[in-house]
């Protein structure tokens, strides 16, 4: 019996089998199928961001994102999930990533929903849920103060 963890050469997925082998056949079970849970897109930015900042379309540089600074600002676009590397992020735009939250707006409870805040690169408790405003669901709570908070990223 042998296990192998096959990593499919175009696809950040894993596949974990176990395979037997007898005098007339080969079997092989698969065992665990990973695949990650974040789409993220590689983005040009503009300014300094770090992982879990909440990030914008910069009107200025069309094609360019920049940390959110706008209470409920409608360009939002998602939360970085990479440090800058050549100008570049990896955005989260849909899943389960860490967001730099700030509670002073409000204390934010599992199940909130969340939009962009006046503080750099942060979230805020939504208090209303206009269109286009809505950068996703707290997965963890924070009364008060600043912290990485894990976020549901659901765009609306």
């Amino acid at each position: 019996m042998s296990t192998a963890t096959i990593p499919p050469s175009d696809s950040p997925a894993t596949i974990s089998t176990i395979s037997t082998q007898s005098n007339e056949s080969v079997s092989t079970l698969v065992t665990d199928v990973h695949v990650p849970s974040t789409p993220s897109e590689t983005v040009p930015v503009h300014g300094p961001v770090e992982p879990g900042d909440v990030l914008v379309a910069d009107t200025e540089r069309i094609g360019s994102l920049h940390r959110s600074d706008q209470a409920a600002d409608p360009a939002v676009i998602g939360i970085a999930t990479s440090d800058v590397v050549e100008g570049q992020v990896l955005v989260a735009v849909s899943g389960i990533v860490e967001c730099r939250v700030d509670a002073g707006f409000g204390a934010v409870k599992v199940g909130d929903l969340l939009t962009a805040s006046p503080a750099p690169g942060h979230a805020m408790l939504a208090m209303e849920s206009l269109p286009g405003t809505i950068l996703g669901k707290a997965l963890e709570p924070l009364d008060s103060g600043t912290g990485l908070v894990r976020v549901l990223v659901m765009l609306r």
